[in-house]
């Protein structure tokens, strides 16, 4: 939905925020029994993939070196699960994974 400066749903917008403190965001989808209008989420599948475990000892105080070193493995299981499953779930991809 668009909301450029100047139209009438960013000035109620403002308003709002003026007098709360906060702006509420402007949402659509659709309704229960029509598709054009309501509240509800669009129908859309959601992959989820996961990876595999990652052990990590419970420590009270890990040290800096402990917690890059799990790090580092939580990342290269990110990109290895990219790798694996990018060309299946993402193939419309504009852009590749980075981490910065």
């Amino acid at each position: 939905m668009p909301n450029e400066k100047g139209t009438t749903l960013y000035n109620l917008q403002k308003h709002f925020q003026a007098i709360f403190g906060f702006t509420l965001p402007m949402f659509h989808g659709r309704g229960i029994l029509n598709y054009n209008f309501g509240l509800m989420p669009y129908r859309r599948s959601i992959v989820s993939v996961f990876g595999r475990p990652i052990d990590v000892q419970k420590v009270e105080r890990p040290s800096t070196e402990e917690v890059l070193k799990v790090h580092a493995q939580y990342i290269e299981e990110v990109k290895r699960i990219w790798e694996k499953y990018k060309n299946e779930y993402a193939r419309q991809r504009t852009k590749e994974l980075r981490i910065l």
